[in-house]
């Protein structure tokens, strides 16, 4: 099916950035062109797609892309999903450590049938989808803003829940993303900013939050990680408005059953457990709250690079000089931090054409099995046991490994996984 060769080049940061942003020599735009694209963005394509795209211009190819992609509407949602989510393995004041056994065997065992179902349902709208490049993207932020099921635990609804906020957000403007992030349920679970208060501010969210998910090792301080967490405290998670909230439980009992005192999921505010002292952050002082906070990090340059490095290197373009970063860091900047302008600059760029980006890319399991099942137009319903196949080569949905996402290029190839690809 797929053949891979190497890893992408280093992206090297340009010695000249008013050189590394000159647009390069435009691309040959033929048949082969557009396969390659449609292999990149959209997990393949057929002979028919690749030939619509190749009888018009480069530009308005990308464009009709991204526009098809920006425009789709969402996927119908599990059976299973409700509107209002409150916690079933709660709990209450008058149950027995006996009875609440079993309520927590039997809410652990259904929210993990919940996120196999979860598994094939996603798996099913990235193979049918008639948009792929949109289901592409949620997959990359899945990677890059990452929440795994292996710490947050009974909590299915709010994986479904981050799914549908990175495919809205997908191809959108990354600062209201950058703010649906940080106060996505499962995301302040995972990395603890629903425990952060002004007494003990945790500092996990505000570390990756610099380092991984926007401006990257090099452009922050230890002292910033601190004011943003501080920055950051007072929000938690909560029962919807007018619940019964759960009897709180002793500490053992809380350790051992860690569904017990998550009332809902609901983003609230609690004021008095924020710190509304000055803080500095990245140069700037001020009474920050999440709002300023987010402002001023987008506003750094470092953040549209960064976020164009993971993008080059997720559709697998060559850019050993950093001119293509540059450019589309530029775009980023220009738009006001939209993310389809940068996809443009590099789905248009002679980089992601050139000789040395093509057939140079390994696939993620979860890619290579899309792609296979796409091209050769397999129909019927994506089952848990199909979800389940990519796990052995090492990428298991909603379950990536750390917080830094899950491999790429050769990484994805061992003595194991290799012979799982063919």
């Amino acid at each position: 099916m797929f053949r891979s060769l190497v890893v992408l080049l280093f992206l090297a940061v340009p010695r000249d950035a008013a050189r590394a942003a000159e647009p390069a020599k435009a691309p040959v735009w033929d048949a082969a062109a557009a396969r390659h694209l449609l292999s990149r963005a959209a997990f393949g394509g057929t002979p028919e797609e690749a030939a619509r795209l190749a009888a018009l211009p480069l530009e308005r190819a990308v464009d009709l892309l991204l526009e098809e992609a920006a425009a789709a509407k969402p996927p119908a949602r599990p059976e299973w999903v409700r509107d209002v989510w409150i916690n079933g393995g709660r709990r209450w004041s008058d149950m027995s450590a006996e009875e609440y056994l079993i309520v927590f065997r039997r809410h652990n065992a259904r929210n993990a049938q919940e996120i196999a179902d979860l598994r094939a349902w996603w798996l099913q709208q990235m193979i049918t989808t008639q948009t792929p490049l949109r289901e592409n993207m949620t997959l990359f932020w899945h990677g890059h803003f990452t929440s795994a099921t292996g710490k947050v635990n009974g909590f299915s609804q709010a994986f479904y829940q981050q799914n549908e906020t990175y495919r809205r957000h997908a191809l959108g403007n990354f600062r209201r993303f950058l703010e649906a992030v940080t106060l996505d349920p499962a995301m302040m679970a995972y990395l603890d900013l629903e425990r952060s208060s002004k007494a003990h501010p945790n500092e996990n969210y505000a570390r990756e939050l610099l380092e991984l998910f926007t401006l990257g090792v090099g452009n922050y301080t230890e002292k910033d990680i601190q004011e943003i967490a501080r920055a950051f405290t007072g929000w938690t998670l909560d029962a919807p408005p007018g619940s019964v909230k759960v009897n709180r439980p002793t500490a053992p009992d809380r350790l051992q059953f860690p569904s017990i005192t998550r009332d809902g999921m609901v983003p609230t505010f609690v004021p008095e457990q924020h710190d509304n002292g000055e803080k500095t952050v990245l140069g700037r002082t001020g009474r920050f709250g999440i709002q300023e906070v987010l402002d001023l990090i987008v506003q750094q340059p470092a953040c549209g690079r960064h976020l164009a490095g993971r993008l080059i290197d997720y559709f697998g373009a060559s850019d050993p000089e950093g001119r293509l970063r540059e450019r589309m860091a530029q775009a980023f900047r220009e738009s006001k931090y939209e993310v389809r302008p940068m996809l443009h600059v590099l789905f248009t760029a002679p980089e992601f054409y050139a000789p040395a980006a093509r057939g140079s890319k390994v696939k993620g399991p979860v890619r290579l099995l899309v792609g296979a099942c796409r091209d050769l137009r397999l129909e019927g319903e994506a089952t848990p046991s199909l979800a389940q196949l990519t796990v052995p080569l090492g990428q298991e949905l909603f379950n990536p490994p750390t917080v830094k996402g899950w491999p790429s290029g050769t990484a994805w190839i061992s003595a194991s996984t290799l012979p799982l690809r063919y």
